[in-house]
C-alpha cells in the first residue's frame, strides 16, 4: 500500500535536533550545520483495514482466507545517516540524508515476526539538498539518488514536500516525565493518488538523559 509508505517516510525524515537544558530538553525539526548523525527508526503500527463499499472485494479475499475487518501488526526498521556541510558566506548549507538499510516484518499473535517483502526499498536512497539562511529548502535544490531508479518519480514529490514542510514546524521543548503534545498538518502528494491530508498530534516524552544522549518517547496519531 504507497499511502502507508508515505507515512512511514515522514516518521523517517522527522529527525530531530536535540539541545539539552537542565532537566528539559528542545527537539528542533529544522536541519542544522555541521552535523553528522545516524539514526535507527522502529516504526510499529498496527493497522486495521475494514471495508465501506464492497465491489466484490470480500467474496475474492475470503476465498483466500481473510476476513474483514482485517488487522495488521507490522515493524518497520530503517537505519539513515544525516550529514550537513559548514554554513557558507551567504548562510546557506548542503545537507544529505542516506538511507543505509532497512526491514519489513510482520508481527504474529504469538510474538514471532515474519519478514514481509517491501515493494518499495529505500536501501541507499540519497537525499541531498541546499537549506538556506532561513531554514527554507527550494525544490531546485532537492535531488533524489542512489537506490532503485525506478522508485524516484514516486519518492521526489514525497520527500519534497515533506522536507519543505518540516523547515516550517517549530521546535517543542519537553521536560523530564511530561508527555508534550505537538500538532502538525501536512499535505502530502502521492503519485497515482489524491493529495493526502494530513494532521497528527505527536506526544512527546522525555525518559532519560545520560552522557549527553537523550532518549524520547513520541507517539504519532494520524488522521
Amino acid at each position: 500500500m504507497r499511502s502507508a509508505h508515505a507515512v512511514v517516510l515522514i516518521a523517517l525524515l522527522f529527525t530531530c535536533g536535540l539541545t539539552s537544558a537542565g532537566e528539559s530538553v528542545e527537539l528542533d525539526y529544522r536541519l542544522q550545520p555541521g552535523r553528522d548523525m545516524l539514526s535507527e527508526s522502529v516504526t510499529d503500527g498496527i493497522t486495521t483495514v475494514r471495508i465501506r463499499e464492497d465491489r466484490g472485494l470480500m467474496a475474492k479475499a475470503a476465498a483466500k482466507g481473510v476476513k474483514f475487518p482485517h488487522t495488521m501488526h507490522i515493524v518497520k526498521r530503517q537505519n539513515m545517516r544525516h550529514r550537513t556541510g559548514p554554513r557558507e558566506k551567504d548562510g546557506s548549507f548542503l545537507a544529505e540524508m542516506q538511507f543505509l538499510g532497512e526491514s519489513t516484518h510482520l508481527k504474529l499473535p504469538n510474538g514471532h515476526e515474519e519478514a514481509v517483502p517491501d515493494k518499495l526499498n529505500m536501501k541507499d536512497v540519497q537525499l541531498k539538498a541546499r537549506i538556506k539562511a532561513d531554514g527554507s529548502i527550494p525544490e531546485h535544490t532537492i535531488t533524489v539518488e542512489g537506490g532503485d531508479p525506478s522508485s524516484h518519480q514516486f519518492l521526489r514529490p514525497i520527500l519534497v514536500s515533506v522536507l519543505q514542510q518540516a523547515a516550517n514546524i517549530p521546535p517543542v521543548r519537553i521536560q523530564d516525565g511530561v508527555s508534550s503534545p505537538q500538532d502538525v498538518a501536512l499535505q502530502i502528494p502521492v503519485p497515482g493518488l489524491a493529495t493526502l491530508s494530513m494532521k497528527m498530534r505527536i506526544f512527546y516524552k522525555l525518559l532519560e538523559v545520560v552522557n549527553g544522549v537523550a532518549k524520547v518517547e513520541m507517539v504519532y496519531v494520524l488522521e
